[in-house]
């Protein structure tokens, strides 16, 4: 059997594995190669499944990328994701961990409770908020609504006061001079 053979029916039994079944168990690859092993440079076997994958693969979590040479978890994209260390996701420049995602349309680091065109990443607050209204540690995002609102704010009945910093009555609400 010649070596690209060997590669192809490896790549087969990598892709039939990890859709059989590997996602989800947490093995990570052996870093030592048996002596007289064909593996290419740069890649390994996968511990679990004998896949051939690179240094840092998780399996059942990234798989490998030939176009960047490296493990890449779910909605790589070549030359604009990198995968992050701690969360094992696809990420972009200014990435935090437990607050901001990829997202592919967007093309951007985005918060957890993203809405397309609705709500930005607010880095002191690290959360997505409205794109009007947005007052630091005061409001956040209401979906129902599509704006910023105050902690107390009840959908229809209530709305943010600048002035006085909270949610208010809708209607009937003054300020006195």
């Amino acid at each position: 059997m010649s070596n690209k053979t060997i590669i192809l029916v490896l790549v087969f039994v990598a892709v039939f594995a990890f859709a059989v079944g590997c996602k989800g168990s947490k093995v990570y690859v052996s870093v030592e190669n048996k002596d007289g092993d064909r593996t290419p440079a740069g890649m390994e076997k996968c511990a679990r499944c004998n896949a051939l994958v690179y240094t840092g693969h998780v399996h059942g979590t990234t798989n490998p990328c030939n176009t960047c040479k490296r493990e890449a978890g779910r909605g790589h994209i070549c030359g604009e994701t990198t995968l992050c260390a701690s969360c094992k996701n696809e990420v972009h420049t200014g990435h935090i961990c437990g607050y901001t995602k990829w997202c592919a349309q967007c093309k951007a680091e985005v918060g957890n409770g993203h809405e397309h065109g609705n709500t930005y990443f607010c880095n002191k607050c690290k959360a997505e908020v409205g794109k009007v209204g947005h007052e630091c540690g005061l409001t956040h995002y209401c979906a129902r609504c599509n704006k910023d609102v105050g902690q107390d704010h009840d959908c229809g009945k209530t709305v943010f006061c600048k002035q006085c910093g909270k949610d208010v009555p809708k209607d009937g609400h003054t300020h006195q001079k």
